[in-house]
């Protein structure tokens, strides 16, 4: 008796799983240690470098780039044209201090449910070979490298299920790359154990509502590639992050019926009892 009414609890919460509706505004991007927070990020101003000197904010690094200050304020805004301009935005800027905690987050994903990212490349200032990976530091897996298009049109997505996301936090596992002019490799990672390597910098702005609806829904991550130290001024790899969808994973096609049978054999035997 106790086993079948388990099973009858069991089946209606399948079912009432399967009934929920996919809310993709409770789902949205937040950047987990903060200095607000008792984090290790620091806040700076883009435009300005570590020690708070004018610095050279220009990420157009090749003839497929000159429009990428336009694109960063322009993916700032919204998607639309707007008064708001990155020179003198605060970043939350992360460096080797970083804790496996730390970092850029997904917050009310089910574990029902999958979150599809898109990431947008805008633009890039580097002597260095810099590249921003996908999932899980895979080499092979590249979503942009320096000399890339920028803007909307060279845009990828990726989708990720709860179980991708790394840590109590979950956060996105995403890494910046850089390979400098004597072959030396270094990565800037936003999740996991080994976080950031040497001097190498990963800032990110605050949630910004994005042109798919999404509240809170896409952020612009910045690299800085440590080529002259902490040089500050982020501007080595540009990248905007941002929700464009959020759905149900697929169920099996015997689920629905076997938690039907389910709850008609509970109501059988309480009818029987």
């Amino acid at each position: 008796m106790m086993r079948l009414r388990g099973l009858t609890v069991g089946s209606a919460f399948v079912v009432g799983l399967l009934a929920l509706p996919v809310n993709a505004e409770a789902v949205s991007l937040k950047i987990f240690g903060t200095q607000a927070d008792g984090g290790s990020a620091t806040l700076r101003a883009i435009g300005t470098d570590a020690d708070g000197d004018p610095a050279n904010f220009d990420p157009q690094n090749n003839p497929f780039q000159p429009t990428a200050p336009a694109e960063i304020d322009l993916f700032l805004n919204g998607g639309v044209p707007g008064s708001q301009t990155i020179i003198g935005t605060d970043v939350h800027v992360f460096g080797n201090a970083k804790t496996p905690s730390e970092g850029l987050g997904i917050v009310g994903l089910l574990p029902f449910q999958t979150v599809t990212l898109r990431f947008t490349f805008l633009g890039s200032e580097a002597g260095f070979v810099n590249k921003a990976l996908s999932i899980k530091e895979d080499d092979t897996r590249v979503l942009f490298t320096d000399t890339d298009p920028v803007g909307p049109a060279s845009s990828k997505t990726r989708t990720f299920s709860v179980a991708e996301l790394v840590g109590p936090n979950d956060l996105i596992p995403f890494t910046f790359f850089t390979k400098t002019h004597y072959g030396t490799k270094k990565k800037a990672r936003n999740a996991g154990s080994r976080g950031i390597d040497g001097h190498l910098e990963l800032a990110y702005t605050d949630p910004i509502d994005n042109i798919f609806g999404t509240p809170d829904g896409s952020v612009i991550a910045f690299f800085g590639d440590g080529g002259a130290g902490p040089d500050g001024d982020l501007d080595d790899m540009v990248v905007g992050i941002g929700i464009q969808s959020v759905s149900t994973v697929p169920v099996p096609p015997a689920l629905p019926l076997l938690a039907t049978g389910l709850l008609a054999l509970g109501w059988l035997r309480r009818r029987k009892g």
